[in-house]
């Protein structure tokens, strides 16, 4: 069943107006469970994916389907490819978009699918490479840490008076502070006092609890930095 009254609200037409192998998305609402979903009308069905595949000859029937599809060979995934890039949505589409998927919710038993689906798995060391080398070199824009700043203060972006610095006014950044040894690798910077800085081993930093806004745990960590140092194990870069 086709909510048109949804899909009129969401995308401007009903599914009246479009030709039975239309892709364009309509509200489909499933007549065994209820539940909606967003669709291309040529996909609409009476059932969602999950009802109409609970049946032993539905599971069959998917399964040969996909047995006897042809492949996508490589030219063809290039021009799928291609055909997408450079495609700048307008500003209507993205709202449209963005209002059919505002307030959705997947059900737990979905979300437990999808965790037990990746526990275990992990990535291989050449996907590691793949996203570390990815992320090297990419820098936020001014604009972007504006409105990471702006979300954090929980207040429009248009009412953004500058960066906080309410997070750590107990201490200088690292860069404005007293070191008292260099960077070495796999160290962090430890605050000995607001603007007094020595670098230790991360392992060591977690080594004992501490809070240097409450002054819990700081003479004995302090003392464990300090008596890092004057071993002088620590490699200078």
């Amino acid at each position: 069943m086709i909510d048109e009254a949804r899909t009129l609200e969401l995308f401007g037409y009903t599914s009246d107006e479009l030709s039975k192998g239309s892709h364009k998305k309509i509200v489909a609402v499933c007549d065994e469970c209820g539940h909606h979903r967003t669709v291309e009308n040529r996909q609409c069905r009476d059932l969602c994916n999950q009802c109409s595949s609970r049946s032993p000859e539905t599971r069959q029937r998917m399964v040969d389907a996909w047995k006897t599809r042809p492949m996508i060979t490589t030219e063809t995934r290039k021009r799928m490819s291609a055909s997408g890039k450079g495609r700048i949505l307008t500003e209507q589409h993205k709202q449209r978009i963005g209002d059919a998927h505002r307030g959705k919710k997947h059900s737990a038993q979905h979300v437990k699918r999808c965790a037990d689906a990746k526990r275990g798995s992990h990535h291989s060391a050449e996907t590691k490479e793949k996203i570390s080398l990815a992320g090297t070199g990419r820098r936020h824009t001014k604009e972007s840490l504006i409105k990471m700043s702006a979300w954090h203060q929980n207040v429009p972006v248009d009412m953004w008076e500058g960066f906080s610095d309410k997070g750590r006014p107990h201490v200088l950044p690292i860069i404005q502070s007293t070191k008292i040894n260099n960077r070495f690798h796999g160290c962090v910077g430890h605050h000995l006092s607001k603007s007094l800085v020595i670098f230790i081993p991360k392992v060591l930093h977690t080594h004992i609890q501490h809070n240097i806004k409450t002054g819990n745990g700081m003479a004995e960590m302090n003392a464990l930095a300090l008596q890092f140092a004057l071993t002088g194990d620590e490699q200078n870069d």
